[in-house]
């Protein structure tokens, strides 16, 4: 037999529960849309959404307490939905920050040598001045060179790279494709076995070190 009692405390508790995991969740999901991670099977999903929807509505609290000098109701509509917003542009703001330069410039000043970028090509590819790059397939044996334009991570060492203005040639040297001077051909390459990436920065490039 069903026990209603039950189910009218499950329904009194579940906005709380939402209130205390959806921020948190949404964080986690636009952090890691924007830096192209997958959750996965993440078992601790929701112990990290509670912890950060935590900080986060407590950091709300203590906002509208110092510049409104009011009490917030988290329970209340409008401060679910502002919560909800807030949540949002936290997150936003924490991947663009993670990825930037300045991110990485106050590590190094901190002497760590740990990059916040979501993976090595992020952390090393400029596309503020633009630079060419060479990709060698190993099992074609041919090689790949253009300017790259885009790229997204597939798997644990595999890309998909996007390439204009390419050309292609064989190891031995022979030229099949050649589109330097034209920027309307593109290529997209998937590469995740058996290459090997080489970069051509530009003279002014920040990204050189040393």
């Amino acid at each position: 037999m069903i026990d209603f009692l039950k189910i009218k405390d499950i329904i009194t508790v579940l906005p709380l529960l939402i209130i205390y995991i959806l921020p948190g969740y949404i964080f986690i999901s636009i952090k890691d849309f924007i830096l192209y991670r997958k959750q996965g099977d993440d078992k601790n999903i929701v112990l990290k959404s509670i912890v950060i929807s935590y900080v986060i509505i407590n950091f709300e609290k203590l906002a509208v307490l110092d510049i409104f000098k009011l009490n917030m109701d988290i329970a209340s509509s409008e401060s679910i939905m502002s919560t909800f917003f807030i949540s949002i542009g936290i997150g936003y703001a924490y991947s663009m920050l993670s990825q930037s330069d300045l991110a990485n410039y106050c590590l190094k000043k901190l002497n760590i040598t740990t990059s916040m970028k979501s993976d090595m090509l992020t952390n090393i590819i400029d596309f503020k001045l633009g630079m060419w790059i060479r990709v060698f397939l190993n099992s074609d044996q041919v090689m790949y060179m253009g300017k790259i334009r885009k790229f997204e991570k597939i798997a644990d060492s595999g890309y998909q790279i996007v390439l204009s203005n390419f050309m292609l040639y064989g190891y031995s040297g022979e030229e099949f494709v050649n589109n330097a001077d034209l920027d309307t051909r593109w290529v997209a390459l998937s590469v995740k076995d058996n290459y090997r990436i080489e970069l051509i920065y530009d003279d002014d490039s920040k990204k050189i070190i040393g």
